[in-house]
């Protein structure tokens, strides 16, 4: 059935590549890295033998691979029509016509 899963993350960067981030201090960011799931959680399957280094480093590459293919194809596609730039923001009800 239905299930709500709650994920407190942590921001480690700016919001964008124009965003240095320099309103944190770099204590906080370190201490919120200590606690990161995604390496906490590589550490406890690592520790249970139940995910080696070699699963490890494989996982890495298959996740390079699909952001680079991700990437070129974000590179290679055309510019979206500027009549599409408000499509899928808000819901309509069942039966409404968006287009009327």
């Amino acid at each position: 059935g239905p299930a709500l899963l709650e994920a407190m993350t942590y921001r480690f960067r700016g919001h964008s590549m124009a965003d240095p981030a320099r309103y944190r201090q770099r204590a906080e960011v370190e201490e919120f890295q200590q606690t990161d799931p995604i390496p906490s959680f590589q550490r406890y399957l690592q520790n249970e033998g139940l995910l080696t280094d070699a699963d490890v480093a494989r996982i890495e590459q298959e996740v390079e691979k699909v952001v680079a293919e991700a990437v070129k194809f974000s590179e290679e596609s055309p510019e979206p029509d500027l009549n599409t730039l408000t499509d899928h923001i808000y819901a309509h009800p069942v039966g409404e016509d968006r287009h009327a």
